[in-house]
């Protein structure tokens, strides 16, 4: 017959083995794969690319403004009512 510690150091021994065979299956990556998901990855070199962004948009921005302005705009009314005496009488004077 078989002792229970004997059945539990086995079972421990399945565990801790299997566990660190799963563990083996590593990924092997080239330096340059390794640099690039480090910069992917990069929160703060993120946050510097949007900041350098941002201050190109506010360069272009104030070089908007510097520039002249010009606006047009039109403006149509149907208006079935003349304002008056219809035919409009001209008067020559």
């Amino acid at each position: 017959m078989v002792s229970k510690s004997a059945v539990l150091v086995s079972l421990f021994l399945f565990v801790f083995i299997s566990s660190h065979a799963l563990a083996q299956d590593k990924r092997v990556i080239s330096l340059d794969e390794a640099v690039s998901m480090a910069l992917g990855s990069n929160e703060g070199l993120k946050m510097a690319e949007n900041g350098i962004k941002l201050g190109e948009s506010n360069i272009a921005k104030a070089m908007r403004e510097l520039y002249p302005q010009a606006a047009a705009s039109f403006s149509w009314n149907r208006n079935f009512e003349y304002p008056g005496s219809y035919p409009p009488i001209f008067m020559n004077g």
